[in-house]
């Protein structure tokens, strides 16, 4: 068997334009996103009757699409928007299927957008297809997020289809429940699982503290921050302190490493000056920045006597000792009433341009949107980007009256990449004829692809995986090749 060792991914840097991050040619996965139900909604697609002033009720739209710079100018920003694949639906049975493309244009000086779709609309058994154009052309979120309508043109006097797409540059979403997960009599997922929005369990709390020897506790282990650092290199904390066999403890408030290292509360928070000194004050939400920072939250409000401050565990903090973001300022565009104090901050995801994705570990019950619970990914924009129910659905019979939460929220985006394409640097073929492959890289996550030809088309044969070694279930004696994708 031939096989190339192919390194696909282009090496890419935050830049201060409309297209952050994209050069002409390259294309990012878009996820639609939303719940239709807030003011400002989500992704959702109806029939309206102009004529009649009948509208059918929305239903949610879901799906994929992918996003490619054609090219930018002072001026403007071209994208192609191709491999369209969405569905509308109630829930119950499937009302719309789309796909198509179209072209985005984002105008700097307005700034404004202008989108056009050529769309195949496939509903109660019939086929067309239709063209849609954007109605409302304000940019309403911070790139690389989207917000835009489209509306059937032309329309008929009697049928109208309208749409509205809220949607991120993500392929998968990571994420633990804040507490064990059961359903219909069934256990799920538990608490100490790194679990996939698709419902494929990553790792669990035992696989990321294999290199400590820990002596497992009785009680129930939870997973409470998590991230990936650059290399595949793991990140967390656990809700509760531990014992290893070595006679030290991993407490609650300890940053630890997959690689059996760890950073101590007392030095994470050395540079506020805690005043008086605090045995441990947790670790919620963990996110390694681009500098080498750990922004992350804690779990009891504390003095620093550097600031003056008070830190509330719904802020925000840098391992710099300084308050990145308080928690007032994460929920001013949610109108959340200060006066009720803080929601405390379970997990958050900081895109390149600053936006912060977030869970709380407290509902809350007065916001202008109505009330929002501890499971809700929220952005500091001022939107809902996810559902706790949506966000676990792909686990089973999830029940819809109870609120888990969520911890550990980590984000797979083309938006985010290593900056230097993987190296594959082994590739053995066993007796048995089983094919593994070796690869060094500054990723945070990887996927294998694969093809028949050198010229592909390349197709994923692996999950996203934060290891840099990887088995072919499928092994064949043709001609096979290989490429390594990393984010």
């Amino acid at each position: 068997m031939r096989t190339l060792l192919f390194f696909s991914l282009a090496v890419l840097s935050a830049l201060p334009c409309w297209a952050q991050n994209l050069k002409a040619g390259q294309s990012w996965t878009y996820t639609l996103t939303g719940d239709i139900q807030l003011s400002g909604g989500g992704s959702l697609f109806y029939r309206d009757c102009p004529i009649c002033g009948i509208a059918i009720r929305p239903v949610p739209l879901r799906g994929t699409f992918r996003l490619t710079l054609k090219q930018e100018t002072a001026d403007q920003s071209d994208f192609d928007i191709t491999e369209i694949s969405w569905t509308a639906s109630n829930g119950s049975d499937l009302q719309y299927k789309l796909s198509g493309a179209g072209t985005l244009s984002i105008f700097k000086s307005s700034p404004a957008q202008q989108v056009s779709l050529n769309l195949k609309v496939e509903a109660g058994g019939m086929t067309e297809d239709l063209h849609f154009e954007n109605e409302i052309k304000d940019l309403v979120r911070s790139w690389p997020n989207l917000d835009f309508t489209f509306k059937e043109t032309p329309s008929s006097f009697t049928r109208q289809y309208n749409g509205h797409v809220t949607a991120s540059p993500f392929r998968d979403l990571w994420y633990a429940p804040a507490r064990d997960v059961i359903g219909n009599g069934s256990f799920l997922a538990s608490k100490g699982d790194l679990m996939s929005m698709s419902g494929r369990k990553i790792k669990s709390w035992t696989d990321l503290t294999a290199k400590f020897n820990v002596i497992p506790p009785p009680s129930p282990v939870g997973l409470d921050a998590f991230d990936v650092a650059p290399g595949g290199v793991m990140l967390f904390s656990l809700d509760v302190t531990i014992p290893t066999k070595s006679g030290t403890n991993l407490d609650h408030g300890d940053l630890l490493r997959a690689d059996g290292t760890k950073v101590s509360n007392e030095n994470l928070m050395a540079k506020f000056g805690l005043q008086p000194i605090a045995p441990d004050t947790g670790l919620d939400a963990l996110q390694q920045m681009d500098n080498g920072q750990i922004w992350f939250s804690i779990s009891s409000n504390v003095f620093s006597e550097n600031l003056g401050v008070q830190l509330s565990r719904g802020d925000i903090l840098s391992n710099d000792g300084k308050v990145i973001k308080t928690s007032q300022e994460l929920l001013s565009n949610f109108g959340a009433d200060p006066a009720d104090g803080d929601y405390g901050l379970a997990s958050i995801y900081v895109w390149p341009s600053g936006e912060v994705w977030f869970t709380t570990e407290a509902d809350i019950t007065n916001s202008k949107f109505g009330p929002l619970y501890s499971g809700d990914i929220l952005s500091d924009q001022g939107y809902l980007v996810y559902r706790q129910e949506e966000v676990l659905q792909n686990l089973g019979s999830v029940p819809s009256d109870q609120k888990f939460g969520i911890h550990a929220l980590y984000v797979i985006s083309d938006a985010v990449t290593g900056a230097n394409a993987p190296t594959i640097t082994k590739l053995t073929r066993n007796a048995a004829g089983q094919v593994t492959l070796e690869w060094s890289g500054s990723g945070h996550v990887y996927q294998v692809q694969a093809a028949g030809q050198v010229g592909g088309p390349f197709l994923p044969v692996s999950d996203y995986q934060v290891e840099t070694v990887w088995n072919d279930p499928q092994p064949n004696s043709t001609e096979k090749f290989y490429q390594v994708l990393q984010w």
